[in-house]
């Protein structure tokens, strides 16, 4: 007598609604993942920025030299020559004969662990955060009057200088709030981040509050 064995698995029915219940929890889970997009991008150059501020700091105290932070257009460098001026092949090297050229034996700093006296300074792109811009203390701000009133006068500090000591200077002054970088989501411009710096030298991040404070 042949037997028949009914094997396990899903019916028609029972498949239908997997389905249903995977559709339903995409409607309510694509969306969340979407808006939480242009925070998770400013957290991330805000990581980036800050861990960028202490490199500098930590820079400064370790080779007894200024180190400088740069704010341009749509990128931040590390003048590691402090020449003002970004390089991808900085030559950072004590002259001993004054003849402008590095000779062999001349004390250099190994900046990125190639052995070489010449290397390119570290600069951050804010292009790959994709809509991230720099911002200002007054956020929101549109894309539009960012493009107006220019990136250094939204940026607020466009030097940020680290000493042997570990202490803060500031261009053009820190009186007046030029202490502070600030990011912004272009599409979203209430989600907006700052990063400050103190004339310690210490750092912090703080978030705008969509009223007007940051904390």
């Amino acid at each position: 007598m042949m037997c028949f064995k009914k094997t396990d698995g899903f019916s028609a029915p029972e498949l239908l609604m997997v389905v249903a219940i995977i559709g339903i929890m995409a409607a309510v889970a694509i969306p969340s993942f979407i808006s939480g997009i242009p925070r998770r991008q400013l957290k991330s150059a805000a990581r980036d920025l800050y861990g960028a501020v202490q490199q500098a700091r930590i820079l400064a105290v370790k080779n007894s030299q200024n180190y400088t932070l740069i704010f341009e257009a749509d990128f931040y460098y590390l003048d590691e020559d402090n020449d003002k001026s970004y390089d991808a092949s900085a030559e950072v090297f004590t002259d001993k004969d004054d003849d402008g050229t590095y000779d062999i034996g001349e004390p250099f700093i190994d900046s990125d662990g190639s052995g070489s006296y010449s290397f390119a300074e570290k600069r951050t792109d804010l292009s790959k955060y994709n809509d991230v811009k720099f911002g200002s203390s007054t956020a929101p701000m549109s894309q539009d009057k960012l493009d107006r009133i220019g990136a250094h006068s939204s940026s607020k500090a466009l030097f940020i200088t680290f000493t042997p000591a570990g202490t803060a200077e500031f261009s053009p002054d820190p009186v007046s709030g030029d202490n502070t970088v600030y990011l912004q989501n272009i599409n979203n411009p209430s989600e907006s981040v700052a990063v400050s710096v103190q004339l310690s030298g210490a750092s912090k991040i703080s978030w705008y509050t969509g009223n007007g404070t940051w904390e």
